[in-house]
This record gives structure tokens, sequence and C-alpha cells, in this order.
């Protein structure tokens, strides 16, 4: 009895807890949609959970989960007009109070302390957003009616010191609000500063050495352990700021980085699974110079089996058959030679070529609608450089010569343009032709630079090597 006593006791005080559910309420004034809808963030991805209609009269809603919801942000969303974010810390009874024309301004909210915190620094955030936005309008005015840098440098140093200001801010927030997840996403969120003896500058020059730490230490303090971190937009957002803006644009560089981040992300299985899937994403895009030497790294060290990134065993087959196929023509190495055919059908060869600082290989077919758009636009552009600068071999994989003809005569005339008469040639392998159009940047040597699947990307290249 005595037993059974103490187990009718446990189920008593778990209760509470087993059917604990989150509960929702909002009141938006002048809101006048029928349905609104829950949404949460699922590895940096919004996703809708759930929808209620709305009382047009009272522009209230509200959403009963059976479950708390775990930590994280989550988000209204009332589609044509303005929804808004919030956080969830185990609330369960939320209430957000608000006006549709000024839903950050007039939010008043009660039974979340996490909220308080969070829609306090938003109104801050936002109001100086306004005051740097009204100093914009005033550069682009005064722009304009003078050319004097002098006088816009006033306007520029007081959008600097409120960006200060509300850094500032942010940072004093986190450090009073530890243990919220305000202050966890927030302070993910910082870039690590380097410490008092690695000053910014020396002699009022710059010094190297502040971004290098800055590049070696910047997944140091993130919380990869805490699950709620793929909860929210900010991860991929932090991901991308370090490829594009801190990371030297270097292949041995980037692998390295990517190699000390997933390191660390290993802690968390799921956050080492995202955080691989992402990589494998951005670099085989193509958007910079090497990044497919790096994808053919990442699928080398990291995709062995499906299991180990977390896919089915059909994606990671797919990864290692384009890496593999890719290793033919990487960028550093010298392109293999390419034999193909002129509007008389008499046989050429790419590295048979006249002479040109660089060379531009041109993949693409007449019926692909993006070639189509794009290859006139490239012609164009790129006819401001000679062909001592720059000379473009373009081919096209088709049997039909009228036409191949046809397209290049009137998309790209004075290219050298060139016709391989087999759909499935081998050839498309060797040099990965799947998304047109695919594009390499050779060098004098016929040695690869880079290839890109965005003509934009290849233009910007370009522009700084012809500068």
């Amino acid at each position: 009895m005595r037993g059974l006593s103490f187990v009718l006791l446990l189920l008593i005080a778990l209760l509470p807890s087993l059917y604990a559910q989150t509960k929702l309420s909002v009141r938006i004034k002048g809101l006048k949609k029928s349905k609104a809808y829950l949404g949460a963030y699922e590895k940096g991805k919004p996703i809708l959970l759930d929808s209620t209609k709305v009382d047009t009269v009272n522009g209230a809603f509200s959403f009963e989960r059976f479950q708390t919801l775990p930590r994280g942000m989550y988000f209204f969303d009332l589609k044509d007009q303005v929804g808004f974010q919030f956080l969830l810390n185990g609330e369960l009874d939320a209430r957000f109070t608000t006006q549709v024309k000024s839903i950050v301004d007039s939010m008043t909210i009660d039974g979340s302390k996490e909220n308080e915190i969070f829609f306090y620094h938003l109104r801050y955030t936002v109001r100086k957003g306004r005051e740097i936005d009204e100093l914009q309008f005033k550069i682009d005015m005064l722009s304009r009616a003078s050319r004097d840098p002098q006088a816009l440098r006033p306007f520029y140093t007081q959008q600097q010191q409120i960006s200060q200001s509300v850094a500032k801010f942010t940072r004093d927030m986190i450090a009073q609000n530890k243990g919220s997840l305000f202050s966890d996403y927030f302070g993910a969120r910082q870039v690590i500063q380097p410490p008092a003896r690695i000053p910014s500058s020396v002699n009022n020059q710059y010094n190297p050495a502040y971004l290098q730490y800055i590049r070696d230490h910047y997944w140091d303090e993130y919380p990869f352990a805490d699950a709620a971190m793929l909860r929210s937009p900010f991860y991929p957002e932090k991901l991308t700021f370090y490829f594009q803006q801190v990371a030297v644009q270097q292949i041995d560089s980037i692998s390295k980085g990517l190699d000390r981040l997933l390191a660390k992300a290993a802690i968390n299985t799921e956050a080492y699974h995202y955080t691989l899937s992402w990589l494998i994403t951005h670099f085989e895009n193509f958007k910079r110079p090497g990044h497919d030497v790096i994808f053919v790294h990442l699928a080398d060290r990291y995709c062995m089996s499906a299991k180990s990134i977390g896919v089915d065993t059909a994606v990671q087959m797919r990864i290692r058959y384009k890496a593999d196929v890719m290793r033919k023509n990487l960028s550093g190495k010298i392109i293999q030679d390419l034999e193909v055919k002129d509007s008389a059908l008499l046989a050429f060869k790419l590295k048979g070529l006249a002479p040109s600082k660089y060379t531009l290989l041109y993949f693409y077919h007449p019926l692909c609608t993006h070639c189509q758009e794009v290859s006139p636009k490239l012609y164009q552009a790129l006819s401001a450089y000679n062909e001592d600068a720059l000379k473009v071999m373009a081919v096209t994989f088709e049997p039909d010569v009228d036409l191949w003809k046809s397209f290049y005569k009137k998309n790209m005339p004075k290219w050298k343009n060139g016709i391989i008469q087999d759909k499935n040639s081998k050839l498309i392998d060797d040099y990965a032709v799947y998304n047109l159009p695919t594009i390499y940047l050779l060098d004098k040597d016929k040695r690869i630079l880079g290839r890109f699947m965005e003509p934009e990307s290849l233009l910007d290249w370009l522009g700084q090597l012809l500068k």
C-alpha cells in the first residue's frame, strides 16, 4: 500500500506537466483579416504550424497547443497584413495586444517576461532604424545637389554613431538578461571581439591580426549544443556572414574554416547535419571561383555514407557522383582539351585557339530557356573586352546543325562557336554540364580559374581581373 501510495502521489505531481499546454492570445486593433497563422522556424526555415479564425470585430485570435511548444522563435502570419515574431521559453499563457498600424510601437505583453525583453529591444532598434533612414534620405537629397563629399560626412558620422549605440544597447541587454532566450539568441549573433592586446589599428593603419583573430575564433562561443539555435533564422544568417564576409576567399582558408566549424558543430547531431547540408548547398552552386574544389572536399571528407550526413542514400549518392564527375576539371587544374566542330563541320580544339589573357568556355543549349535569356545579355556585356584580353568559345551538344546556327548567329555571332552532335556524349560528364549554362573561366595557360553557374558572378569576377 505504501508503495502504491507513492506511485499515485508521483502521478498526481506529474499531471500538470503531462497536460501542460501553450495558449497564445492576440488582439490587434484594426485587424480585418479573417484568418491568422502560427509559424515556427525549423532549421532556420519558416514553417506553418496551425491556423485559426480571427474575430474581426475585436481583431482577436488565439492558439492552444496540447503540449508546451519548445524554446524558440515563432511568428504570427497575417498574410497581406503585418504579422510579428516572438519568443517562447516555456510560457503557458502569453497575451499580445497591439494595433495594426504600429505593431511594434503599440505592443503590450502579459504572461511572458521573455517577450517583454524582446519587444523592448525591438522598439529601440526600430526607432533607431528610422533615424538612420531619415539621415539616408538627407544624404540622397544632398548628393543630388552637391558633389562635395565633405558636405555628406556629418550625416555618415551620425549614421555610424547610431549604429554603434544600437550595438552597445544590444550588448548591454544581453548582459542584463543572462539566462533568457533573448540573451542566448542575440549573444550567439554577436561577432567575437579580439582581446585588448590585439587593437584594430596600429599607427593609424589597419591591423590584419585583428580580423584574423575573428576568423580563427568566430565559432568559439557559439552554443551548438542548444537545440533552440536551429529554431530561429539566426544560424543560417551567421553562416552566410562568415563565409561571405569574414572568411578569406581562398580555397585553403575556407576549407580549414569549415573543418573547424564542423568539428564544433559535432557536439549536436542535428546541428552537425544541418551545418553540413548548408555547406554542401552553398558550395555546390559555384558562386565564386574555387567553390567546386571546396564542394569536392566536403564530399570526400564528410559524405562517405548517408548516415554520416543525415540524408537518404539517394541524396548521398548524388553528392558523391557529382563530386566524382567534377574532379576531372577542377579549379586550379589545366582543363582537358575539347574538340568540337565549326559551322563548316570542321574540327577545332579549345587549346588551338589564338592566345588570349583569359578564355571563357560557355556550354549552353539553343532550347534552354535560361540560355535564351542569358546568352545575348552575356554577349553584350563581354563585348567590352577585346580578344587579346578575353576570348569566348561557346559549345552546345545538339545534332541539329540548323538549330544551332540559327541560335548563335542571332545571339553571339562573333564568339568562336562549336557543336558536338551527340546529346549523350561522355563529354557532358567530363565537363559536368548538368546545369545550363555552365561556364569555365581559364587563364592564358587554360588553367581553370573557376566555374560559374551564375553569369552575374562571372561578370563581377571578370570586372576585377580586367579593370
